[in-house]
C-alpha cells in the first residue's frame, strides 16, 4: 500500500480483488484518502441507509450505472457493472 500511494496520484482509483475485503484494510484506505473498488466477498454485510443487510441483497437493488473491463492474465475480458453508495462497514465508524 506504500509503494501504491507513493508512487500513483491519488486521483486513480485503486481497484482491489476479494482477498482484500478486510475492516482493517478498508480504514487505512480510508485513512489515507484513497479511491478505491474492492469485490467483496458474497459474506460481507454492510450498513446501508441505517440498515445492516448483505452485499448481494444490497447490489441487487441497483442496475450497475458504470461500467469496466477487465483482462486477464489468459486474455480473457470480463466486463463487470457496477454501482456507487454510500455503505458503513458494521464493525467500524467508517
Amino acid at each position: 500500500m506504500d509503494f501504491i500511494s507513493k508512487h500513483f496520484d491519488r486521483s486513480n482509483i485503486r481497484a482491489f480483488d476479494r482477498g482484500y475485503d478486510n475492516n482493517l484494510f478498508y480504514e487505512r484506505l480510508i485513512d489515507q484518502k484513497e479511491t478505491f473498488i474492492i469485490r467483496t466477498k458474497k459474506n460481507r454485510d454492510v450498513i446501508y441507509k441505517g440498515k445492516k443487510l448483505n452485499i448481494l441483497e444490497l447490489s441487487k437493488r441497483f442496475k450497475g450505472k458504470y461500467s469496466l473491463k477487465f483482462q486477464k492474465k489468459n486474455g480473457f475480458v470480463a466486463e463487470c457493472r457496477i454501482s456507487i453508495v454510500q455503505i458503513q462497514l458494521p464493525s467500524s465508524g467508517y
